[in-house]
């Protein structure tokens, strides 16, 4: 190899290696302001926090446009429940959990109904060293026929959002979190891995927001 073709591949490497530093990231790490857990969740997917006290918190993770989701915003969701704890959703106060079984049962009783349909049953897998519980459901939402994303018209020309939603409910020794991924049937699988990412990753490093570091 003469010296012309050694600095031509030494040039190749140099700005192979540069673009690899460039390279965005896939993840990363996320660390809660109450620092009770951690995970790892798409880059650039901007955070929202919402909080009732300490019986209720909800962080959301909201990624890029997709018109294939509702109001095109995919989004995953961790909440914090504390056990027994009432609070308030939309405009109504909703009674407490009292435990992870109740919560996926009140779930799917109250928010999906009877025309549902279980892509997955409840059943249990092991995310930061406990026994959580899983489930994904299809159901469709009725929504105004004025609806431009994420929505269909059935056969009577009805417009609804046919929702898939992944769930999967951890316990804590005085409540429980909820990792969520509220998709469409159409637009669920595009984050799949995303999701999974992050329920494999999910951390539980407090017991709750305001409890004792483990």
């Amino acid at each position: 190899m003469n010296a012309k073709t050694l600095l031509s591949v030494l040039l190749v490497s140099a700005a192979a290696l540069s673009l690899s530093s460039c390279r965005q990231p896939k993840y990363f790490h996320y660390t809660s302001d109450a620092q009770d857990f951690a995970v790892e969740v798409p880059y650039a997917w901007r955070v929202f926090y919402e909080e009732q006290g300490s019986n209720y918190v909800n962080t959301t993770f909201l990624g890029p446009f997709d018109p294939d989701f509702f109001r095109g915003a995919p989004s995953f969701s961790v909440r914090w429940h504390a056990m027994g704890a009432p609070f308030v959703h939309g405009f109504d106060m909703e009674q407490g959990y009292a435990s992870t079984e109740e919560y996926a049962e009140r779930t799917l009783k109250e928010l999906y109904q009877e025309n549902s349909l279980m892509e997955q049953n409840i059943h249990h897998i092991k995310v930061s060293g406990k026994q959580a519980l899983h489930f994904v459901v299809s159901a469709p939402m009725s929504v105004p026929g004025d609806t431009r994303y994420g929505a269909s018209r059935d056969e009577q020309g009805n417009t609804a959002v046919l929702r898939q939603h992944a769930y999967v409910v951890v316990p804590a020794e005085s409540g429980f979190y909820v990792l969520i991924y509220p998709g469409t049937r159409t637009g669920f699988s595009r984050y799949e891995d995303r999701f999974n990412k992050l329920v494999n990753s999910f951390r539980v490093l407090k017991d709750g927001p305001t409890g004792t570091k483990l």
